[in-house]
């Protein structure tokens, strides 16, 4: 045998082990495996209410009209957007939203004076979905 059929021999030895050794933890229950006791877990949380929201901001102008911000709307593209104004504004950064409403005011008649963000959070507890509204409204200025 060649010294290249022989390191390959040794490669595929050393694969058919390892996969071995990962099938036999799972089929035994007893740790073979040596990389199993890795930390991937070690800083997780019991089982917690599993949380989603579904976020949207409503502009209100001077002579209420309301209508949803949207990138077509604001003359945004998504990421702008989405990581100067909206989360910023979410975490409660009011300036956020005064510089997204000077900007998007610069234009229009009837000046958005208000900006409206709305929550639909969604929790996950004990298999039961519950939704919560919340709801924040950030007054611009003029």
């Amino acid at each position: 045998m060649n010294t290249i059929a022989r390191l390959r021999t040794v490669c595929s030895l050393f694969i058919v082990a390892v996969i071995a050794m990962q099938a036999s933890t799972f089929v035994t229950g007893t740790k073979v495996w040596p990389f199993m006791a890795y930390c991937m877990y070690a800083d997780s949380y019991g089982p917690t209410p599993l949380k989603a929201a579904k976020h949207r901001v409503i502009a209100v102008t001077r002579d209420g009209e309301e209508f949803p911000l949207t990138i077509d709307v604001s003359g945004l593209r998504f990421f702008p957007l989405q990581h100067q104004f909206l989360r910023p504004m979410r975490n409660g950064d009011s300036e956020a939203g005064r510089r997204l409403g000077r900007r998007m005011n610069r234009d229009r008649d009837d000046p958005i004076i208000a900006l409206r963000m709305e929550s639909d959070v969604f929790t996950v507890v004990d298999g039961e979905v519950r939704e919560t509204l919340e709801t924040t409204t950030l007054p611009l200025d003029e």
